[in-house]
């Protein structure tokens, strides 16, 4: 997004395929105008990639959470506090969540075990305060943070790469995860460290360079 420029009937280019949207300001001035103008951009439901890089707003545009066929999804160097509930894509195969500094949880809704039932390529980075994952409840105080009895499911998925994520706890399972493992740069608590590696399936590749917390 450059000088404001906005374009309202992106929501009619039913061939468009891929959409990236991106701030070039790295200042809080005209946030609220920044968060109407992505708000505008709204895609056809057909998109099948997002890419979305410095976006200054705390929340993502209401419309994400109506793109179900998207197939891939960047969200890269943004200011969020907030994600729509990412449990709603069942095409969704790669999703990367890097630099999002100021993220806590990614929110789930309903309380379905299986998550993601495509997703195949999961990387997440930079995300400093990321905690884990929790059931998402509109603004309410009541949403509850996933406990390891309740880990969800990851069917699908085969490549995990974490960097820069220290206080990331063990949310999930993944029971087809035998293709590539990267933790790195003290992402994961120590004991959620040793439960994911523990777990049973032969990596065709396992990287680790963990500083123990």
């Amino acid at each position: 997004m450059k000088n404001g420029i906005i374009n309202p009937i992106l929501k009619d280019k039913s061939l468009l395929q891929s959409l990236s949207l991106s701030s070039d300001r790295d200042d809080d001035a005209n946030v609220d105008n920044e968060e109407m103008a992505f708000q505008n951009l709204q895609p056809h439901p057909n998109l099948k990639e997002l890419v979305v890089y410095k976006y200054r707003g705390t929340r993502f545009p209401s419309w994400v959470s109506s793109l179900t066929n998207l197939v891939n999804i960047w969200l890269r160097n943004s200011r969020c506090q907030h994600l729509p509930p990412l449990d709603q894509f069942p095409s969704l195969q790669m999703l990367d969540i890097c630099g999002l500094n100021d993220l806590e949880y990614i929110e789930i809704e309903g309380q379905a075990t299986s998550f993601f039932p495509s997703l195949k390529f999961l990387t997440l980075g930079f995300c400093r305060k990321l905690i884990g994952m929790k059931r998402y409840e509109d603004d309410s105080d009541d949403s509850t943070t996933i406990s390891s009895p309740d880990l969800l499911q990851f069917p699908c998925l085969s490549e995990f790469h974490c960097i820069g994520c220290p206080n990331l706890s063990l949310i999930s399972q993944f029971p087809s995860l035998d293709e590539e493992l990267e933790l790195t740069e003290r992402c994961l608590r120590s004991r959620d460290l040793l439960a994911l590696v523990s777990l049973e399936g032969n990596f065709g590749a396992y990287s680790s360079r963990f500083d123990h917390q």
